[in-house]
């Protein structure tokens, strides 16, 4: 199945199985197919945006069959420079579909109820905004 193909039903499968993220007021901005990396390939990319406390949630899946999913936006504004972009996101687990049995959709199906239990369990602070202070981060060695 192309990316084009895969498009509708990509993001018809995030609105029904990430809802923890919609629970806390993430609506899905948009889905969109782009060249992301020479090494991977194409992908559809799906961004999540949290206006209040802005956050942003970006989900890709590659055409190699790669899922990768990450939450953004985690420095309070006053950091956003440089030598902070290393503490901007976190990566968020994510199964390997090309590892599942079944049709592509359905393993996309796993994944995305995996990746909303994941975020429900270890990511509630930080997507309802929470920002870190400077006491959560070991900055050594950061610089």
């Amino acid at each position: 199945m192309t990316l084009k193909d895969l498009h509708p039903h990509f993001k018809h499968r995030l609105e029904i199985h990430l809802t923890y993220l919609q629970s806390l007021e993430y609506t899905l901005e948009s889905v969109v197919q782009r060249e992301s990396s020479p090494l991977l390939g194409p992908a559809l990319i799906a961004t999540f945006i949290n206006e209040s406390v802005e956050r942003l949630v970006e989900i890709r899946y590659y055409q190699s069959g790669f899922l990768h999913a990450a939450i953004q936006h985690l420095n309070p504004p006053e950091l956003e420079w440089d030598d902070y972009t290393s503490t901007n996101s976190m990566h968020v687990y994510t199964e390997d579909t090309t590892q599942l049995k079944g049709e592509l959709v359905m393993r996309l199906d796993t994944c995305f109820k995996a990746i909303d239990a994941h975020l429900k369990a270890n990511f509630h602070r930080v997507l309802i905004g929470v920002w870190f202070r400077g006491d959560e981060i070991n900055w050594s060695g950061m610089k």
